[in-house]
């Protein structure tokens, strides 16, 4: 199950490197076999400066995405605002369209009453034209004093018609303003949903070009001293790539640049002719155990390997290593450690 999952592991990295790497492999010896030092400190100069503009460009975007992230907060806040205000205003309109059909109700009871005092006055008025002059029948005067009541009723529900007209118009004006205010917020709701839905975009574009960037991180070191102490760091000298500068070669230790799904693998050789068990570990920050591996070495035994892999959660600024459980020695030229990135979470 091991030599599967670290078959796998393997496979991954070159996928995950092979773009990174064709870059990078210069000559490292003279045709007479002696280092060439040019090549490799313009090697390490070429590292260094990849390294600088990566750790810029992933800073610039951190920083972006975060002003982004504020932006959006603020336009959301604006348009709950707005939403507010816009329910606010067609409650009013409500309000005011029942004030109205209240009013028309009103106006129409006056006019009922002010067309029968008309005819009542009209009836009257046609009484009186046929009445004999100079008549002093008791009826006359009543009529006359009921007609005064009719003029006064009619005069009175004149202006009262009058009132509740200009009261119409009032209220039906306050409801053209709300109707337009209504339309505003509208508007202007629109124009924040699609603020929101292009800071959305923005944002969501900035994350994934984040990603891309930060995806970048892997490590392999090798190279660790030939008699390693028990339950601390190995320090793996040499390193065959750092992209991100995560793995610290004197510290033995694999620092997390963010949050994220990572993985790590280690192989280990010891030397064999003497009864010995050991194990090694992946740790992390806290001394937590991620991967273990075991071996056994005995006087009919030579030499024989040890290896662990896992995938596991790092919170940005935790730190991995390798550790093995007893004092023994190791064939550096054939034992590694390393990891890569595989998402931003």
């Amino acid at each position: 199950m091991q030599g599967g999952v670290m078959a796998l592991a393997v496979v991954f990295l070159c996928i995950l490197l092979s773009g990174s790497l064709s870059g990078l492999i210069l000559p490292m010896s003279k045709p007479d076999g002696t280092a060439d030092m040019s090549s490799l400190l313009s090697h390490v100069s070429l590292l260094e400066q990849n390294m600088a503009i990566l750790q810029a460009t992933t800073a610039q975007l951190q920083t972006d995405l975060q002003v982004t992230s504020t932006e959006l907060e603020n336009t959301q806040t604006e348009l709950q605002s707005t939403m507010t205000d816009l329910q606010t205003s067609k409650t009013q309109q409500e309000v005011a369209a029942a004030e109205i059909q209240s009013l028309k109700n009103d106006v129409e009871t006056l006019e009922a009453k002010v067309k029968s005092s008309s005819e009542e006055l009209v009836a009257i008025k046609t009484e009186l034209k046929y009445m004999p002059h100079g008549n002093t029948h008791g009826d006359v005067p009543l009529n006359l004093t009921l007609l005064d009541v009719i003029s006064h009723d009619v005069k009175l529900n004149t202006a009262q018609i009058n009132t509740l007209q200009a009261d119409v118009l009032i209220v039906k004006n306050n409801l053209s303003l709300t109707s337009s205010e209504v339309s505003s917020l509208q508007s202007n709701m629109s124009d924040v949903e699609n603020q929101t839905l292009d800071n959305k975009w923005s944002l969501r574009q900035l994350s994934q070009m984040t990603a891309t960037k930060t995806q970048g991180v892997a490590f392999q070191a090798h190279d660790p001293p030939s008699h390693a102490p028990a339950k601390t760091p190995l320090q793996f000298t040499l390193i065959n790539h750092n992209a991100g500068s995560g793995f610290n070669i004197h510290t033995g230790k694999f620092t997390a640049p963010v949050n994220g799904t990572y993985m790590f693998w280690t192989q280990l050789e010891m030397g064999g002719g003497s009864n010995t068990a050991l194990y090694v570990y992946i740790k992390k920050t806290g001394g937590v155990n991620m991967a273990a591996g075991y071996m056994e070495t005995g006087s009919g035994i030579g030499d024989v390997d040890t290896s662990a892999q896992t995938i596991d959660h790092l919170e940005a600024g935790e730190q991995v290593w390798v550790e093995i459980t007893n004092n023994y020695d190791i064939y550096h030229s054939a034992s590694y450690f390393g990891g890569a990135l595989l998402s931003v979470v």
